[in-house]
């Protein structure tokens, strides 16, 4: 068995990640290649998926003002809805996935599961290392597929977004695999998360996971 040092849940020999609380078990071998690259600029309301010529290819946002329900936009053409921890179709009426994750200060994980119940895609997430945020409370996320890592998401290091860092990423694609629907609501629940560790970091009061 392999203990996790976070939450010291045992775990199968060879785990990549805790089965607990999504903490890494040893390195994740991140491929060399770049697929495509995004930068990502969000808010509380919205998420926007900008492409290495500053286009905006996806973009999740509310409904309406006091709406729970976010659309997710591949352009100015609707493909899917997250509403809660649920991801539907255009239409919103067909569930395709549910959105799951555990938001600490030190450790988070996220992940996407399939109606048949299977793990689409989990996030591994690890301290931001290595320059000024040495400082500050922010995670690099690996996504996996599996023992495959098919995506990375990291804070964007602006000097100019200090106090913001949270609202600002870099996307970096290794595989196809993730379908923008799925995508979009994996960093959807990842800016969530970020957004209560905040809080969790600020007030140091307890935040449950959801919208």
């Amino acid at each position: 068995m392999v203990i996790c040092p976070v939450c010291g849940a045992s775990n199968p020999e060879g785990s990549a990640f805790c089965m607990v609380c999504g903490s890494r078990l040893k390195s994740v071998n991140v491929p060399a290649n770049v697929l495509k690259k995004y930068n990502i600029y969000a808010d509380r309301g919205s998420i926007e998926f900008r492409n290495e010529e500053n286009v905006s290819e996806i973009t999740v946002k509310k409904s309406g003002f006091m709406s729970k329900e976010h659309l997710i936009l591949e352009g100015n053409t609707i493909v899917g809805k997250i509403i809660e921890d649920k991801v539907y179709d255009a239409s919103g009426n067909t569930v395709l996935a549910d959105i799951n994750g555990t938001t600490t200060i030190q450790v988070s994980s996220y992940w996407i599961r399939d109606t048949a119940g299977n793990v689409v895609a989990k996030t591994v997430s690890e301290e931001a290392r290595g320059h000024f945020l040495d400082s500050l409370n922010y995670l690099i996320y690996n996504i996996v597929d599996g023992e495959e890592t098919i995506a990375r998401i990291e804070p964007r290091t602006s000097m100019i977004n200090v106090k913001f860092l949270h609202l600002r990423y870099h996307l970096y694609l290794y595989s196809n695999k993730l379908q923008p629907v799925m995508l979009a609501a994996l960093i959807y629940a990842i800016k969530r998360g970020d957004d209560k560790r905040e809080d969790l970091s600020t007030y140091g009061g307890g935040a449950p996971f959801g919208p």
